[in-house]
């Protein structure tokens, strides 16, 4: 704290920790895909709109989307997440017939996480754990 000012880089430091993670996710991907046993082909990448910004989207060749949001930081409540991010989806255009898969991404999960059904929670671990 030279001259008495405070650093303010702590902030850009999370917040290029938090980047950095959205796409070490997008890059597990198709291990998580292969592990699943999902052979199609598959785009994976990010989406931004005026309205919505999707960390993590997965688009296969069976008509499957992953969409996925990404937390570097703590998770303090999974529901709350759940909710937001149930507000994010439907900004994305998804074709008729399309299967949606929601994804979450966290360094660690929440102590009392109950997965809805379809949700899919990835930590670490799992980011990196080897194939079944």
């Amino acid at each position: 704290m030279a001259g008495g000012k405070r650093w303010r880089g702590r902030r850009s430091v999370r917040c290029y920790e938090g980047a950095c993670f959205e796409r070490l996710c997008r890059e597990a991907l198709p291990r998580l895909y292969a592990r699943e046993g999902a052979t199609d082909e598959f785009e994976i990448g990010e989406y931004w709109s005026r309205d919505v910004q999707l960390d993590l989207v997965g688009v296969r060749d069976d008509g499957w989307v992953d969409l996925g949001e990404c937390k570097w930081g703590t998770v303090r409540s999974a529901a709350a997440l759940q909710r937001e991010f149930d507000a994010k989806v439907p900004h994305y255009p998804t074709a008729t017939g399309t299967t949606v898969q929601r994804r979450f991404f966290v360094r660690s999960k929440p102590k009392r996480l109950r997965p809805r059904d379809g949700d899919r929670w990835h930590d670490l671990e799992d980011l990196y754990a080897p194939p079944r």
